[in-house]
């Protein structure tokens, strides 16, 4: 395995030993998928978690050397955002919860969810899709349940949100936007608002799809 085409290898890069046809085809890991671009890749799992992890990165990058050439850091610094937005998702579950069972019951619960299932074991443990979708799908149970005006732009921001860490996450955007439609008999201004809130994350999909993989439906885990 190597890391990028100037990495050492019997004293030569591996870009050398490719062009003099020392080295086979070597192919990218599950979680590459090549772009529109020759020889260019990005990333299989879409945009949302490494751009909810964007922030903190930004904030430690001054007092380290280059990420790329950390990957310990890198790991850790993943980890950690996992960790918080499964921690997030949990806070938004318990309020949600508040608005129809008793505070005990909403704590009991928002616990046995951030302790007891996946969320512990496999969304908080290193920066895959799953604790980012979750916390955008908590956020966006809250806001629906919430019923205000801007709490269903918010909710449809944040299920698109979701969408942009995982792509199935569409079939929650769905069935959120069906019961809507069903509600729109009596209050089409919800449907409206909550299609207007995600309609930014949508285009940002779309545009994003367009430009790395010539589809603007396009998403690399969709490949």
């Amino acid at each position: 395995r190597f890391r990028h085409w100037n990495d050492l290898a019997w004293g030569e890069t591996m870009l050398s030993l490719r062009q003099r046809h020392a080295l086979g085809d070597p192919q990218p890991k599950y979680y590459l998928a090549p772009t529109r671009q020759p020889d260019t890749y990005a990333n299989t799992f879409g945009l949302g978690a490494g751009l909810l992890a964007l922030p903190v990165l930004a904030a430690i990058r001054p007092f380290t050397s280059s990420l790329d050439q950390n990957p310990t850091l890198l790991w850790q610094v993943g980890k950690l955002v996992a960790a918080a937005a499964v921690a997030g998702s949990a806070v938004f579950l318990f309020l949600a919860a508040l608005s129809h069972l008793s505070l005990l019951s909403s704590l009991a619960l928002a616990l046995l969810y951030g302790l007891c299932t996946c969320a512990w074991s496999v969304s908080s443990q290193i920066l895959l899709q799953h604790g980012p979708a979750g916390l955008f799908l908590a956020m966006g149970t809250y806001a629906l349940l919430k019923k205000t005006p801007l709490s269903i732009v918010l909710a449809g921001l944040a299920c698109s949100a979701a969408v942009a860490c995982r792509p199935t996450c569409i079939l929650v955007v769905a069935v959120v936007a069906a019961w809507l439609a069903v509600r729109a008999r009596r209050d089409w201004p919800a449907l409206l608002r909550f299609c207007l809130g995600a309609l930014p994350v949508g285009l940002l999909l779309v545009l994003y799809g367009w430009q790395t993989f010539g589809d603007p439906f396009a998403a690399g885990q969709l490949l």
